[in-house]
């Protein structure tokens, strides 16, 4: 019985060490991929003023897989504005002055000055600026 129990022991373990050093990407399915998942925190309908949040969830591994490191913010308002925010590294892909590689938590402000409906979103860009991973989008509507 020892015999058959050490081996299994041993090949279980080996196996469970390989599911946690294997790259992140595509070619490893069982890796759930990340939400990022945009709302809204704070909406002042007299000013026009609208605080986002997002928060990029679903998956333990993001900090470490490189696919999500050192990204550019890109934030659409849905009302002819947009922004980028530059990556949390430096140009050698280290992260700046008391930063981290991985960012999880995104904060911004817009200002809508006209009635309508807009739709926002929150796009993450890699160095070449393309989309990582896209947001769900966001509707808002002022009637003043």
């Amino acid at each position: 019985m020892r015999k058959i129990l050490i081996p299994l022991f041993l090949l279980s373990f080996l196996i469970g060490c390989s599911f946690l050093m294997a790259p992140l990407s595509d070619e490893y399915p069982y890796y759930p991929k990340p939400k990022l998942e945009l709302y809204i925190s704070h909406f002042d309908y007299d000013s026009g003023e609208v605080r986002f949040d997002a928060h990029l969830l679903g998956s333990r591994w993001v900090m470490v897989d490189p696919t999500y490191q050192c990204l550019q913010e890109y934030w659409s308002f849905g009302d002819g504005r947009f922004l980028i925010k530059e990556s949390p590294c430096d140009r050698h892909g280290n992260p700046k002055e008391g930063g981290r590689k991985t960012k999880i938590l995104f904060k911004e402000t817009n200002l809508y000055w006209a009635r309508g409906k807009y739709t926002a979103q929150l796009q993450l860009l890699d160095r070449n600026n393309e989309a990582v991973i896209k947001s769900n989008k966001v509707e808002i509507e002022f009637r003043h």
